[in-house]
């Protein structure tokens, strides 16, 4: 599934943003994306607490995925993103964690009627993962009562 979306998400020129928990993780992810799924490495970079380039290109449109282990990236603005967390089900995804990833795929061009997409991928789906869609539903719900969301 995760492959899928990065797929349709390149071909419809969206950015993939995705975290994962640490950087053994990443690396695995990385090497997926590049060698099975036959991306070009210069179309995918990641970022780590240490090693922010990944950031830096992905934030000017130099590169189409980015590979996070970094929470701290969530908290900058992005436009055109969708995105995945991996391993979503392990516990280090706290609920409010979740919740926060998800905040990044807040499409900032109120004029376009795509939305962007969220993804959490596991094994199995945890109680946070099941809350996190929950609330985020019910905050979207509200947000289109109010106005402040067009379906």
């Amino acid at each position: 599934m995760a492959a899928e979306i990065i797929e349709w998400s390149i071909s419809r020129n969206i950015r993939v943003f995705i975290f994962v928990p640490d950087e053994e993780k990443l690396h695995k992810v990385y090497f997926y994306i590049t060698e099975i799924m036959k991306c070009k490495s210069d179309l995918v970079q990641i970022s780590t607490e240490k090693e922010k380039d990944g950031i830096a290109y992905f934030r000017k449109g130099i590169c189409s995925i980015l590979i996070s282990s970094d929470l701290k990236d969530a908290l900058l603005n992005f436009d055109n993103v969708n995105v995945i967390v991996m391993y979503s089900d392990c516990e280090f995804y706290t609920l409010n964690r979740l919740i926060n990833l998800s905040a990044i795929a807040v499409e900032k061009n109120f004029n376009k009627f795509d939305t962007r997409q969220v993804l959490y991928v596991g094994s199995q789906e945890s109680e946070e993962m099941s809350l996190a869609q929950k609330k985020i539903r019910y905050l979207n719900e509200v947000g289109w009562e109010k106005g402040y969301l067009k379906k």
